[in-house]
Order: structure tokens, then sequence, then C-alpha cells
């Protein structure tokens, strides 16, 4: 038995030995390991542009989780734009004072008292108008900052699975989830820059849009400019509210696994990619009452702010 036990060994070991590798199990593992190569160095890059955009590696401005004054009201570039609007804004008021006072003169020939309630009608208008024209950096900073604390309440937002995502098995199967992963918060980067670039137009063009409510036949201008900067500055609160809840969630979801936890974090993301769109189209159906309640909001944000020391 020792013999055969030898022999059979021998042969098994010639076997092996002389045997090729199977070609098709070769290119598979060639392909396999050079993917998942290619993977690593596109997710390393993913991470350092997100984690530059949000602030973590001590450089970046971090614009995703909030509106950096210094590159909204108070940058150089959109104060100097928004003093020449300014200007033309009381250019257009003076044109406006004067054509609304024709009408209430020519309206007093044909009209007699009734001139009266007309002239009362336009020149609140008219104070408003260059009320608003004139200090629109100012309201549009109290919005930020309005938004930026309310924000700023939900403490320090990352986003959910980055730790996971970050250090993932080179496993072909989770390097594809973290790719999807990584480019749901580049979309979500984009997003974010596409935002701040809004706003700042916005700011620029806020003293006109101001204006623009002082006369009935221009007040629908004014309510597009309305609803857009509310939604671009007060969309970023609850987008980072819905991404500190999916971490929180990611952290009672740990016996799941990578594979699942990306996925949840995917699902996260996309939903607050979409959040804008779902808040602008809830903004106009509301209609204009929801200025008021916006400035609440403001109010509020502010004021919460201050009593949790969170400030800017």
């Amino acid at each position: 038995m020792d013999l055969t036990g030898q022999a059979s060994g021998s042969r098994a070991d010639a076997s092996s030995g002389g045997s090729f590798p199977n070609p098709s199990q070769w290119l598979v593992d060639a392909v396999s390991g050079t993917l998942v190569r290619l993977g690593g160095t596109i997710l390393a890059a993913a991470q350092h542009d997100v984690d530059w955009a949000m602030g973590q590696d001590g450089q970046g401005a971090d614009f995703v989780s909030r509106t950096p004054p210094s590159i909204s009201y108070q940058s150089p570039s959109v104060r100097e734009l928004a003093d020449r609007v300014r200007a033309a804004a009381n250019v257009a008021l003076a044109a406006i004072a004067m054509w609304a006072g024709y009408q209430v003169m020519a309206g007093s020939r044909t009209r007699g008292a009734a001139s009266v309630q007309t002239a009362m009608e336009v020149l609140p208008r008219l104070a408003l108008g260059a009320l608003l024209a004139n200090t629109s950096l100012s309201w549009g900073a109290l919005a930020i900052d309005g938004a930026n604390a309310l924000g700023s309440l939900a403490g320090p937002v990352v986003l959910p699975g980055r730790d996971i995502a970050r250090d993932l098995p080179m496993v072909l199967e989770l390097v594809a989830s973290g790719l999807v992963y990584w480019l749901v918060a580049l979309l979500l980067v984009l997003q974010q820059l596409m935002r701040l670039a809004l706003v700042d137009a916005l700011l620029v063009l806020s003293p006109l849009a101001l204006l623009l409510w002082t006369l009935p036949q221009t007040q629908a201008w004014g309510r597009l400019w309305n609803d857009l900067f509310l939604t671009a500055v007060f969309a970023q609160p609850v987008q980072m509210l819905v991404l500190k809840l999916g971490t929180l969630l990611l952290g009672e979801l740990r016996g799941g696994g990578p594979l699942v936890s990306l996925f949840l974090a995917v699902g996260v993301g996309y939903l607050v990619l979409k959040l804008p769109g779902m808040l602008r189209g809830g903004l106009v159906r509301g209609g204009g009452g929801m200025g008021a309640g916006a400035l609440a909001m403001v109010v509020a944000g502010r004021q919460l702010g201050r009593v949790a020391g969170i400030g800017r």
C-alpha cells in the first residue's frame, strides 16, 4: 500500500508540475486585475476631488454643505457686478418714476379724484423698489446666513458610507460598486458648483430683480427670480439633513456588509440629487405665499444659529 500510495503521489506531482495554465482563466485574471488597478486609481482621484470640495483635506472651501460667504455675497467680483447692476436699476427706477408721474398727471385731467388713489398706490411701490434695489445684497446675505445656520444645526456632515468607500477591498465587485458611489458623489459636487454659480448670478441680478416688484406688469419676472433664489439657497440645508440621516442609517445597518452599505449610500445620494427639483416644483405650486415662509425660515435659522453658538 505504501508503494501504491507513493506511485499515485508521484503521478499527481508529475501531472500538476507538467500541466499548462488554463489560457481562459489566465485571461480572466489578467483582465480582472487590470480593471481593479484602474478602478483603484479612479477611486483615489474621485476621493481627492470630493474631499477638496467638502473641505475635508484642509484646503477646500466646503461649498457642498454650506454657501461660503467669501465666494458668494462677500466675493469682490459679485459685489462689483452687483454695484453695476444697482446703478442700472436706479436709472430704471428714475424712468419708472417719470412714467408713473406722467400717468398720474394725465389721469388727473380725466378722472379727477381718482388720481389721488393712483398716486397713493405708485409712491409706496417706488419707495419700496428703491429700498430693495439698493439693499439687495444685504437681503441676499441674510438669506444665505440663515440657510447656513439651518444646515449647521445637523452638525458635521460627511457623505454616507465615505469611510467604507475609502477602504474597499480590491475585489472587482466592490470596486465597481465604489465607482458608482463616487460617481454619485462627484455628481453632487457638480450640482453644488452649479448651485453656487446660480446663487452668485442671482445675487448680481438682485437689484433689478427686486425692482421688478414695483410694477404689476413685471411682477411675474420678479417672482421667477424669487423662486430660483429661494430654491438655490434653501435646498442645501434640506440636502445636508438627508445626508446626515443617511449616515445615521448606515450606522444602524453595519451587519449588512460593504456592498449593502454602498447600495444604501448610493440611494441616499441619488435622493439628495433629486431634492432641489422636488422643492422647486413645490415652491412653484405654492405660489407667492412661500416668500413669507422663507423669510421666517431665515430669521429662525439665524436665531437658532446664534443660540447654538454655530455662527456662520
